[in-house]
């Protein structure tokens, strides 16, 4: 797995391999969690750290252990809040140029609050609509 540019400027991958790319700034996401208590002063840190290094002209890789969950989150927060546009339709877009669909929801729930975001009415959770699947919480 190489990098996985989500646009020209930005992308995606695993730590070890975030270097590969020799010209980019890279973002290290990795303090964060893939689970919910995130530090929210932390999570907008990195989305400005990213849109910082976007709007510099840099191109940017943002890096978590596996460039699956973490990266592909904050990149995708990053961007929705660079393009003023909202967060579940950049993270669509995200997950289609990358084919990462391993995000976990307790973070996109807390990257939702430290945006401001709150989930789609249409969607939001009704207790009697709930499917639980595996133990692994996919």
């Amino acid at each position: 797995m190489n990098v996985r540019w989500i646009t020209y400027s930005l992308g995606t991958a695993s730590w070890a391999e975030a270097f590969d790319a020799h010209d980019s700034a890279i973002v290290d996401v990795r303090a964060l969690r893939d689970g919910l208590g995130n530090s929210m002063d932390l999570l907008r840190q990195k989305i400005f750290e990213i849109c910082d290094h976007l709007r510099a002209g840099h191109r940017t890789v943002v890096c978590c252990d596996h460039g699956m969950s973490r990266s592909n989150a904050l990149a995708a927060a990053a961007l929705a809040s660079l393009e003023q546009r909202s967060f579940d339709s950049v993270l669509l877009q995200v997950i289609h140029v990358t084919g990462q669909h391993a995000i976990k929801s307790e973070l996109l729930a807390d990257i939702r609050e430290a945006l401001g975001e709150s989930l789609p009415s249409d969607i939001a959770l009704d207790p009697s609509r709930v499917l639980l699947l595996g133990a692994t919480r996919f």
